[in-house]
């Protein structure tokens, strides 16, 4: 697999609603495994996940680029 460069960029596409709810029902379960270790309350762990794909969705148009 070819590296980037340093000044290549990539490009992220715009994801409509259903896209995201993919992507964070594909990702939720092993998400929901790492963040129990932290507070150790199921609750408290959906919760920040739940805000973290919150705050995602929210500033997606923001991460236009990656360097």
């Amino acid at each position: 697999m070819k590296r980037k460069g340093k000044d290549e960029n990539i490009k992220l596409k715009p994801l409509s609603a259903e896209q995201f709810d993919k992507v964070y029902n594909q990702n939720f379960d092993h998400l929901f495994l790492f963040a129990i270790f932290i507070p150790k309350c199921d609750e408290l762990s959906k919760n920040i996940i739940a805000e973290v794909f919150m705050n995602l969705w929210k500033k997606w148009n923001k991460f236009s680029e990656i360097r």
